[in-house]
């Protein structure tokens, strides 16, 4: 029989501890119907070749696929992908920590919810530093949980931490969807983009994924963050056009950016106080054309600062200090 889910998850260059506890967190999970897929694309490091058939020898589940050379992140999800065999498919990362429950608590909720084909969870990021883990642990959530409002942060940003998800694997295959190659470090969000119109998303409101925090990330380049950037605002354009059809005002006038206060003024007006304006504002506001003391005192005293969370406070406001963080839409 088929496994209920497949795991798959790419291994490049991550620090030995690192890889050995990110394996272990999917060994230890409580829910144990699972075959993982450890896809090596640094074949050439011997580390890699020695962990990993280290691990297999200890456990049937584990599978080892070869990359004939290093060939990215999204060949090596894709070859996963067509290899999986379970039910449902579950991402990871290879310097990441899933907790115990994780697989336990998706699965109850895509058998309870069968029109749901994408599950994500909250993440608490970490570094190590035990009393910084603790400050984290206590902020909000930031990402949304129920499909709708899943959908509406798709007009800003991806509405799943990656390496939480639980995909419906008949979902994939029905639609021949993958990961785009042409959207890289974006290559999520463009599958959520697609997928949006297959079925419902959700976000379970625990923490149940540990996300670490390193300046050796790939995600810390200022190549990767440019192209990251370039491949989001194109991931973004088209979800306008899936959300609002090709000719809808918004649509139009979400492509002229950079924005100013007016341009501002006319968006909340055509959207009014639907649940979308919010993220549409985001986007605004990180792509205003004059950053200035005027721009700053409307985003204030208009009230728009209070419907946003913290985090999203911090990333406006960061814009209006920090030239290289501005997001423009074109």
């Amino acid at each position: 029989m088929n496994p209920m889910i497949t795991v798959v998850m790419s291994t490049y260059k991550e620090p030995e501890e690192w890889l050995r506890q990110s394996i272990e967190s999917i060994l230890g999970q409580s829910y144990g119907d699972f075959e993982y897929l450890i896809v090596n694309d640094c074949p050439e490091r011997e580390e890699n070749r020695r962990i990993l058939n280290e691990y297999a020898a200890l456990d049937s589940r584990i599978c080892v696929l070869e990359n004939d050379r290093n060939r990215g992140l999204i060949y090596s999800l894709n070859r996963g992908l067509e290899a999986a065999q379970g039910k449902y498919v579950a991402r990871m990362d290879a310097d990441d920590i899933s907790l115990p429950s994780r697989f336990e608590k998706q699965v109850q909720y895509l058998e309870e919810h069968p029109e749901c084909i994408v599950c994500g969870t909250q993440q608490l990021d970490f570094s190590g530093r035990r009393v910084k883990d603790w400050l984290i642990s206590l902020l909000p959530h930031h990402l949304c949980t129920e499909d709708e409002s899943c959908k509406q942060m798709l007009l800003s940003a991806s509405c799943f931490a990656h390496p939480t998800v639980m995909m419906r694997r008949s979902t994939l295959q029905q639609s021949g969807l993958r990961y785009n190659p042409d959207f890289k470090h974006s290559e999520d969000y463009r599958l959520w983009v697609d997928l949006s119109q297959k079925g419902a998303f959700h976000n379970i409101p625990q923490r149940l994924h540990r996300y670490r925090l390193s300046p050796v990330q790939i995600t810390k380049s200022v190549e990767t963050r440019a192209t990251l950037r370039q491949n989001s605002i194109r991931c973004r354009q088209a979800y306008f056009a899936l959300f609002y059809g090709e000719d809808s005002p918004v649509v139009k006038l979400m492509h002229e950016s950079p924005f100013d206060v007016e341009q501002i003024k006319s968006l909340k007006r055509i959207v009014g106080s639907r649940g979308e304006l919010r993220w549409l504002l985001l986007d605004a506001y990180r792509s205003l054309r004059n950053y200035n003391a005027q721009a700053f005192l409307f985003f204030l005293l208009s009230g728009d600062v209070f419907r946003f969370s913290l985090v999203d406070v911090r990333a406006i406001v960061k814009t209006f200090f920090s030239p290289s963080y501005r997001q423009p839409l074109v």
